[in-house]
């Protein structure tokens, strides 16, 4: 049976990176750089965690993202949340969040 609506979930870096082959590429600019490709990761010089999740649309994997938390360098106190890579599938890319808010207006 399918479920309808969205989940979020934790995802691993190896079903992103199998994500990312895939759909990290636009007609427009060709392949799509994450932040699992060698070149960006050599560039990462601060300590974070790293978060990575998947976006679910009725039981179809729809996108991925790579959320780094960072210690603030302003307030030692503080953390700082950097959305690194989003990957879209091509069919949702270009549209808004719902339907139903753009028939609304």
């Amino acid at each position: 049976m399918s479920h309808h609506g969205l989940k979020i979930a934790e995802f691993c870096e190896t079903d992103f990176r199998d994500f990312a082959a895939h759909h990290a590429t636009s007609p427009e600019i060709g392949s799509i750089q994450t932040s699992f490709d060698p070149g960006v990761k050599e560039q990462r010089k601060r300590d974070y965690e790293q978060t990575i999740v998947g976006l679910w649309g009725c039981d179809t994997l729809c996108a991925v993202a790579d959320f780094h938390l960072y210690q603030s360098a302003i307030e030692p106190t503080s953390h700082v949340l950097k959305l690194v890579s989003v990957v879209v599938g091509p069919k949702l890319r270009r549209r808004r969040l719902t339907e139903r808010n753009s028939q609304a207006k």
